[in-house]
């Protein structure tokens, strides 16, 4: 890797780090269903991303401030006169359901 070239996982972890203080700041913690939810489906149908966010230890962290992008995308759909079903559904779809790796390495 070339000097000048940033690693994209520090660069992610720096990302969550900082958005889980922003949530902090709001009074928001993690510990929601929806987030096990969420590392639940990523250890069954992304596990090599799962392992990868387990290794940087950034795993929770990044369900917590995922399903907060969720909530907030959820809510600017409503307010944009989206029905809430359908405002749900098309934010889920966006931060918190990722599709199927190609192989897992399991």
């Amino acid at each position: 890797m070339e000097p000048n070239q940033k690693d994209p996982d520090r660069q992610q972890v720096a990302w969550i780090n900082q958005e889980v203080a922003r949530y902090a700041h709001q009074g928001l913690v993690p510990g929601a269903a929806a987030e096990a939810e969420a590392v639940r489906n990523w250890r069954h149908n992304r596990y090599k991303m799962y392992q990868r966010l387990q290794s940087l230890g950034i795993l929770e962290k990044t369900a917590f401030v995922l399903s907060q992008k969720c909530q907030e995308a959820m809510n600017r759909y409503v307010i944009a006169g989206m029905p809430p079903t359908d405002a749900r559904e098309q934010a889920v779809a966006e931060w918190m359901m990722l599709g199927p790796e190609e192989a897992p390495d399991r």
